[in-house]
């Protein structure tokens, strides 16, 4: 009875340390790092450099998309989440925060820019259902959009948004252009945008107060103006 009871014992032990050891490796950087690769492989132009995943927390590196068009690269990005309960489906997100990032809109050599469908905008935050239910309580984005000639800086800060509230952020864009021939070569934008969810996974529609101010060779004292702009 003995020798039975010993011989469990060292069988139970021996599951319980590789339970141990796999949930270690599971949240081993290096292990996540090649998961999440895996999981990116049929999804081309898109890599990660690094992933580290805790209960709690999201930190990924080097961040690279590369499509028509577009290629975005992000050094670093944070979030702070419940990460077992955004798995399944409830995406809660406490702090949002990536900076340094660049998206550049160039166009390659030789292809013409795509052409932009005209946008439906009746209806369309309506029609607009997350696959998760969402909820951002404090975002720090920055970093920069380049097209050409064309450079601005984006910082957006803010949060509040979730089911049944209004997200309140902050946009500040500062755009400077070296093309002699633009009529601007600097634009400056700051905007408040309001985002209303009437569930936590539907926007119901947004709200934007945006003031510009405008210099260049068609300005050269300088141009002002204040635009609104909502759909619901």
């Amino acid at each position: 009875m003995k020798r039975r009871l010993r011989i469990f014992l060292l069988i139970t032990g021996g599951f319980t340390l590789l339970a141990a050891v796999l949930v270690a490796l599971a949240f081993t950087p290096a292990v996540q790092t090649w998961a999440v690769r895996h999981a990116l492989a049929g999804s081309p132009g898109i890599e990660v450099g690094r992933a580290a995943v805790g209960l709690h927390t999201v930190h990924v590196e080097g961040i690279r998309i590369v499509q028509p068009g577009l290629t975005l690269n992000l050094p670093a990005a944070d979030l702070v989440v419940p990460v077992i309960a955004g798995a399944r489906g409830d995406v809660q997100v406490s702090q949002l925060t990536a900076k340094g990032w660049t998206i550049d809109l160039t166009p390659a050599p030789g292809v013409p820019p795509a052409k932009s469908p005209a946008p439906a905008f009746d209806g369309i935050f309506q029609l607009l259902r997350l696959p998760f239910a969402l909820a951002l309580d404090n975002a720090e984005l920055e970093g920069d959009l380049i097209r050409a000639a064309d450079h601005a800086h984006v910082v957006i800060t803010g949060g509040g948004l979730g089911g049944g509230r209004e997200g309140n952020f902050k946009i500040t864009i500062t755009q400077k252009s070296s093309d002699p021939a633009a009529p601007v070569n600097e634009l400056t934008l700051v905007a408040t945008a309001t985002v209303a969810m009437d569930a936590p996974n539907a926007i119901q529609g947004i709200v934007v107060n945006a003031d510009l101010t405008a210099r260049g060779p068609k300005f050269p004292a300088g141009t002002a103006a204040h635009v609104t702009v909502w759909t619901r």
